[in-house]
């Protein structure tokens, strides 16, 4: 597609419409391509759909049209499949295929089970599923954990040749409050894993190419207490002790940057403005449980890969108003830009449509209005302005990051090599004043290897792709690229841009592209 170049007034003439900017930070940047930071999944952004959406009465409907032709763009843009995980703590309470309430309330039936492989297949995705970790143990938590489940779900897709990526068991175990104090014990739950192993290789007869990933333990972080009820540090080494090194492919955690909603915390919510702007808050409540989780991988499991599996802005189904609008991406671009060069494999998203946890509608989803189950019960289905980053994300950002130096200590901007070549920086600037960015990339002899096609450089051959907020408005709930308004069908096309360094305005975020020279 063809791309006007544009000079550096054009650019804020477009952006500002003629606001007055009064202050401008200079930032000099240098990325080098001697060799990579770190190497992600080429499908390195995955979304989460929670399973509080399946409950009867409320039900996800996955044939909708609307639901299919907005997630399904997902699969159109990238380097391959997008993951998507089915699970939560709603996951513990399903029943396959049989109405049993002891094993949990939510009554999974083969047809909708069949309109979701459907889905998934339709719109391209991995499939991750969360199995019911507490199925036998309704009554009493000590239990052993009966497979019957899960045997009845993989007789069914063996049956049907169906496709399943991974699949996880339970969700965030030891947590004090939502399992029963914090039961089933690491070693308990650590010894219900390698019984799913030994089902998955019975089903599967040991094909490396048909059988599922393992994914586990779906953990939070804490101190494994009322006052901090997450899963403390040695839950996590105890559960991979017994797991063994090798039989997870993907050790998985949950971390949300900011407190959310929740009622009856000592702790007073996050849910303002001057938090969602705050980086330091936001950031190192993430990047130093993934930290902490990598250190005890690394000695436990090296060769295993870790899968942030839940994360958005705020916990407890988003901030109303705030994880649902522009506002929002300051986390998801800078999250992003961390964990892939802590070498996070993925990263999924919480979560797609619908509800966030049980009772409770999602304020962090992609799609509006929270609470969307079908276009019957909830009519159009909105995108937020998450959508259109993710989108542009997964077109643009490949797996191989890149080392940033900066003379700025607080810097926001990472590197990678881009998805077609050349090279990828992304950025946010959370403040009142203009960004402007010196850009100095460092080719090396290896530099070709690196990323492709970015052998030398030459002049012109960048492409901005700015997202500003309507009107300065950070709490709308739309989102403008390079000065345009976009809609669900909108093309995310990038503008040709003519000068060697880059002016960001305030309070945006964005994607520069530099591809090689041209001959």
């Amino acid at each position: 597609m063809q791309r006007t170049a544009i000079s550096m007034w054009q650019l804020l003439l477009f952006l500002f419409h003629g606001s007055a900017v009064v202050s401008a930070v200079v930032q000099s940047v240098v990325v080098s391509l001697d060799r990579p930071k770190a190497v992600t999944s080429p499908n390195f952004l995955g979304v989460n759909i929670d399973a509080a959406s399946l409950y009867q009465g409320t039900r996800l409907d996955f044939r909708d049209p609307q639901l299919r032709t907005l997630a399904c763009r997902f699969g159109t843009v990238g380097d391959g499949p997008m993951t998507l995980r089915l699970g939560g703590s709603s996951a513990d309470d399903l029943s396959t295929f049989v109405n049993n309430v002891e094993d949990g309330e939510i009554y999974l039936t083969a047809d909708y089970w069949d309109d979701l492989i459907d889905f998934v297949e339709t719109c391209g995705f991995n499939l991750a599923w969360d199995l019911n970790m507490r199925v036998g143990r309704y009554n009493d938590p000590r239990q052993k954990w009966n497979p019957q489940d899960a045997q009845r779900l993989l007789d069914h897709i063996k049956a049907k040749q169906q496709r399943v990526y991974a699949f996880q068991l339970g969700n965030e175990p030891g947590h004090y409050q939502t399992r029963n104090g914090g039961l089933p014990t690491a070693d308990e739950h650590g010894q219900d894993f390698l019984t799913l192993a030994h089902i998955l290789g019975s089903h599967y007869h040991g094909s490396a190419d048909e059988l599922p990933r393992m994914q586990g333990p779906d953990v939070c972080l804490g101190e494994g207490t009322n006052a901090s009820p997450c899963a403390n540090i040695s839950y996590f080494r105890d559960i991979l002790h017994v797991i063994g090194p090798d039989l997870l492919q993907d050790v998985t955690g949950h971390a949300y940057g900011l407190r959310g909603p929740k009622k009856g915390r000592a702790e007073p919510s996050q849910c303002n403005i001057e938090s969602f702007l705050s980086v330091a808050t936001f950031s190192h409540t993430v990047t130093s449980a993934v930290a902490a989780w990598k250190q005890v991988l690394d000695e436990m499991a090296p060769d295993a890969n870790f899968v942030l599996s839940e994360t958005a802005s705020t916990a407890d189904g988003g901030c109303p108003g705030l994880s649902n609008r522009f506002i929002a991406g300051f986390y998801f671009m800078e999250i992003l830009g961390e964990l892939g060069d802590m070498g996070v494999y993925q990263v999924y998203r919480q979560d797609l449509v619908g509800y966030g946890g049980i009772n409770f509608a999602s304020s962090y989803a992609l799609f509006d209005p929270p609470g969307w189950y079908s276009t019957k019960s909830h009519g159009v289905l909105m995108p937020n302005p998450d959508y259109f980053t993710g989108l542009l994300y997964r077109k643009l950002v490949g797996p191989t990051r890149l080392p940033v130096k900066s003379n700025n200590p607080t810097n926001y901007i990472h590197a990678a090599c881009a998805v077609g070549g050349g090279i990828v920086m992304t950025y946010i600037n959370p403040s009142s004043e203009l960004l402007h960015i010196n850009f100095t990339i460092v080719l090396t002899k290896r530099s070709a290897s690196v990323c492709r096609s970015m052998d030398r450089l030459g002049p012109g051959g960048t492409e901005l792709y700015i997202l500003t907020a309507p009107g300065g408005n950070l709490t709308s709930n739309k989102v403008r690229l390079n000065g345009k308004i976009l809609n669900a069908s909108s093309p995310l096309v990038g503008v040709s841009y003519s000068e060697e360094n880059v002016t960001m305005p305030p309070y945006s975020y964005g994607f520069v592209v530099r591809r090689n020279a041209i001959s």
